[in-house]
């Protein structure tokens, strides 16, 4: 208790010094009665404080189950990943009690050395250890969840009633409903509904999310989007009266008609598991050593998706980048409880570090620990509560806890006590316009140095019982002085379940008798065995014969599709807007726009047509950038999604100060280094390549991407190889010489091979792109994305590719994409032309008038700014493409063509 203390007496010299701190409010919206008891009081529109304590599992006040212990594992030699898999499929497969629970896993005293990713698709199944002497250990480069908990997210919803109550006060647990039609006949008690609150443009202009500052009318990069922000609660039916239902937990956000009102609608979700624990382990994660901000490991311990009645109890974690337990938006009903995390390991940077985090519904954590975390107890993206954080402590907070994205309702933070700050806050431009992050959320007695509380239009947060630096128009009650009851969470649910409340019984986990348990080995040899045997995939290879590609023996055909270069918002119902990216990295969130999982990625590609990827790297890697302004960023604040590039971060050693003024880059993370590529970047191109091969798909790997070098002045400034940005000079100039402080024209210096330093830059970076595939058949490599770089760059390489194939003995596919300067004087080089397989026409065409749009290499200039400058058309009929390659495939029957403007992945005549 002695840090609690500190902080306190901490809290009270900073409350002092604040000489406008809020006033208090009525403090009697909550007080004790006579009794004993909470006495609420509702506003003029009947809104009230909400009944907290239906957080947690089963909806709190419900024990969680001592399962019983089903088959063992012991610690052996090398990678575990097969083994401990097994162990989850095993027991997935036996019989569940009455309760869905198919049995425990024991982990034994020891280090369980995982490479993948443990995944727990089925409902009933527990992890368990022996308390911190059971350590899985993440090892490895690749940034994946340890231990995830996943179900299927197959909602299906049907209905879609009006609520007829003009208004819904937050606290309400009965509604009336239109009973006009038949689907309010669908409704009966025990259904599953969902409850929406739309995000209508009348509500978000309401609550000011329709413009922030930057642009007239608004920046339409931040804004609130109609109909993609919606608020949902998951609930039950407990009565219906006529056409009132009744529902088994209170709504946190009201629903006026005046700006949208609310809608319900049945659900059933098949695939969403239950009653799932990961109980009394230690996670650990391999990190490189002597390098306090490596990234280049696992991001979480413990993640969860569409689930629901889950657990996580007695867990300590140490040396993951992003969280210990990430609850995404799919999971309801969830206890976190007496877990712990420890040393954390990547940049103190945006996104990182999110240590206990949530965006479900109705989820506890309970007497959680972090230390050294950003945002420890963290509520996010429409969080619909009521959720709670109660007993939990932060120590060496880099950043504030509290509601950290938009629109959480509901959310108790009772008695958190940090080093940091809290805040429940309008956060406006911030994250790609977060906005308001908060409604009927409330502190109570909590301590931090600050706490900043706002409420929104039509909302209100709550402050009661706090210590700190107290800033905000929410509603303050009693502040500077500890209040009765002590825990709010506690005092609700004893008055909900009396002396049935919820009391841990994490004490009885680990049996005292182990001795008739089986291990793996013993249990389902087997289905080890066979988990065990190397399996062989098939290959369906992409090959050249006389002038056209082939795959898997049949003629290429299909449609090619691009990445995308630097836009998205992670907003749950937007990212998925924002199309594909290999490279594209958001912790802790797999899907469309986000981080592309790779099989929904192939299989959609061959559903629709698309036979190859092209793929660049970003434009720039922190979405801060989108302002396209050139200036230097004051923190390391960066916002996600993050378009990952080709070098690695150098990281830090100095644990006291690893980010001083000359280690940051402009984005405010550490410095590249451009002599060590990517981990990440180079393993998810791999892992793409390989799925290309299993396939039947084609990857075209960009090497290089011209736009970070010309136009805009902001496409230079994060650039890896700018001398601000890396540890390397490559002899750029510095600081950049923009024109009319706007636009960069760089292409000149960067394709300058009379720079020796930066000649061997180039050659061991596209080296280094063609050994990561050197396994691979249906790759194909180009220069770059936008090359109109001049002729000795492309000479260079071509005869790097060349020395590198005659060292290897491996020939890849090599494709030529540049101006027609360029290619037409690779084409007539004898021996630079054999290591070219197939020709991109993209550059060039023919024009209506019987001329030729053929600008020329090395002007300085993208494509774009050269189709201005020509007033060139910038689209191809059918015959004119079959123009433009007449007379090459003539001269050149042994290559390929691809060009824009055709239907299929080759052209001929």
């Amino acid at each position: 208790m002695r840090s609690v203390k500190i902080l306190v007496a901490f809290a009270m010299l900073m409350s002092c010094a604040v000489s406008a701190a809020p006033k208090p409010a009525d403090v009697r919206l909550i007080s004790v009665g006579e009794d004993g008891k909470l006495k609420y009081a509702s506003d003029a529109t009947g809104n009230k404080v909400p009944d907290y304590s239906y957080a947690g599992y089963m909806g709190g006040g419900v024990a969680i189950p001592n399962v019983p212990v089903k088959v063992m594992l012991r610690p052996a030699d090398g990678d575990q990943t097969i083994r401990i898999q097994t162990a989850v499929d095993y027991v997935a497969k036996l019989p569940a009690d009455a309760n869905g629970i198919h049995g425990a896993i024991f982990f034994s005293k020891g280090e369980y050395r995982i490479s993948g990713q443990i995944k727990i698709r089925s409902g009933g199944i527990i992890l368990r250890g022996d308390g911190d002497q059971s350590v899985l250990l993440a090892t490895g480069l690749d940034r994946r969840t340890l231990l995830q908990i996943s179900g299927v997210n197959d909602a299906k919803m049907t209905g879609d009633l009006k609520i007829s109550d003009p208004y819904i006060p937050v606290g309400a647990m009965s509604f009336r409903v239109q009973n006009d039609n038949s689907a309010f006949q669908q409704i009966k008690v025990g259904s599953e509904i969902i409850v929406r609150h739309p995000s209508t443009t009348a509500w978000i202009d309401q609550i000011g999310m329709h413009q922030f500052p930057g642009r007239e009318g608004g920046d339409f990069r931040f804004s609130w989007v109609p109909g993609k922000f919606d608020l949902t609660w998951r609930r039950k039916v407990v009565g219906i009266d006529k056409n009132m239902v009744s529902i088994d937990a209170p709504i946190t956000t009201s629903l006026d008609e005046k700006v949208g009102g609310g809608t319900v609608s049945l659900i059933n979700w098949p695939g969403q598991i239950a009653q799932v624990g990961i109980e009394s382990l230690r996670c650990q994660s391999e990190y490189e050593k002597n390098n306090v901000a490596d990234e280049d490991h696992s991001w979480i311990a413990i993640g969860m998706q569409s689930a629901r009645d889950c657990w996580v109890r007695k867990v300590s974690t140490s040396g993951f980048a992003g969280s210990s337990v990430n609850i995404l938006e799919t999971c309801d009903r969830i206890t976190v409880e007496d877990c712990q995390s420890e040393k954390p390991i990547s940049e103190i940077a945006g996104y990182r570090r999110h240590t206990f985090y949530s965006n479900g519904q109705r989820i506890l954590f309970l007497r959680c620990r972090a230390d050294a975390g950003r945002r420890d107890f963290a509520a996010g993206y429409f969080s619909t509560g009521p959720s709670a954080f109660v007993y939990c402590e932060a120590t060496d907070a880099h950043d504030f806890s509290g509601t950290i994205e938009s629109w959480a309702s509901g959310v108790l933070f009772d008695n958190l006590i940090t080093d940091g700050q809290i805040r429940l806050d309008n956060r406006e431009i911030w994250d790609q316009g977060t906005g308001w992050t908060s409604d009927s959320s409330m502190l109570w007695n909590c301590v931090a140095s600050v706490v900043t509380v706002r409420s929104p239009p039509g909302g209100r947060n709550f402050v009661f019982g706090c210590w700190g630096a107290l800033v905000g128009d929410g509603h303050w009650g009693v502040v500077n002085e500890f209040i009765k009851p002590e825990s709010l969470y506690f005092q609700q649910l004893r008055e909900r379940v009396g002396d049935r409340a919820y009391l841990s019984n994490a004490k009885d986990l680990i049996p005292n008798d182990l001795t008739a348990v089986k291990t793996i080995e013993q249990a389902a040899p087997e289905l080890l065995a066979l988990a065990l045997r190397p399996v062989a995939k098939p290959k369906k290879k992409l090959t050249l014969k006389n002038g056209q590609l082939f795959i898997d023996g049949k003629i290429a055909t299909g449609e090619r599709t691009g990445v995308g270069w630097w836009k998205g918002r992670i907003v749950p119902d937007l990212a998925s807007t924002y199309g594909v990216n290999i490279t594209r990295f958001v912790p802790g969130r797999i899907g469309s726009g986000l981080t592309d999982d790779l099989d929904q990625l192939t299989d959609g590609m061959l559903a629709n047509g698309k036979v190859m990827l092209a793929h660049n790297w970003g434009l720039w890697y922190d979405e801060r950038r989108q302002d396209h302004e050139p200036v230097r960023r004051t923190d390391s604040d960066v916002w996600p999604p993050f378009y990952e590039q080709a070098w690695k971060r150098n990281g830090a050693t100095d644990t006291a100060q690893p980010w001083d003024g000359q280690s940051k880059a402009f984005d405010g993370l550490s410095k590249y280094d451009l002599t060590k590529f990517n981990p990440w970047y180079f393993s998810r191109l791999k892992e793409f390549a390989d799925r290309c091969d299993e396939k039947g798909l084609v990857l075209m790997n960009k090497m290089y991407f011209q736009h970070n070098i010309l136009e805009a002045g902001a496409h230079w400034m994060d650039a890896p190889f700018r001398p601000a940005n890396s540890i390397q000079n490559l002899g750029f100039p510095e600081p950049p010489p923009l024109e009319n402080r706007k636009r960069i024209f760089m292409a000149d210096a960067f394709y300058d091979l009379s720079n020796a330093k930066l000649k061997e830059f180039h050659r061991a970076f596209i080296r280094h792109s063609l050994e990561n595939f050197s396994n691979n058949s249906n790759v194909m490599h180009t220069i770059g994305e936008e090359f109109t770089g001049p002729l000795p760059f492309m000479q260079f390489w071509i005869d790097t590719i060349a020395e590198w194939e005659k060292e290897t003995g491996q020939y890849p596919l090599i494709c030529l994409s540049c101006t027609k300067d360029v290619q037409d004087a690779i084409l007539a080089d004898a021996v630079r032309a054999k290591v070219v397989n197939v020709i991109e026409m993209k550059y060039w065409w023919p024009l209506a008038n019987g001329t030729m749009f053929e600008p020329k290499s090395g002007q300085n200039l993208s494509p774009r700014q050269q189709i201005r400058e020509a007033k060139g058309k910038t689209s191809r009929s059918e015959s004119e493409v079959l123009i433009q390659i007449r007379k090459y495939r003539a001269a050149y029957p042994d290559k390929a063509f691809i060009v824009d403007g055709a239907k299929s992945l080759q052209s001929s005549d």
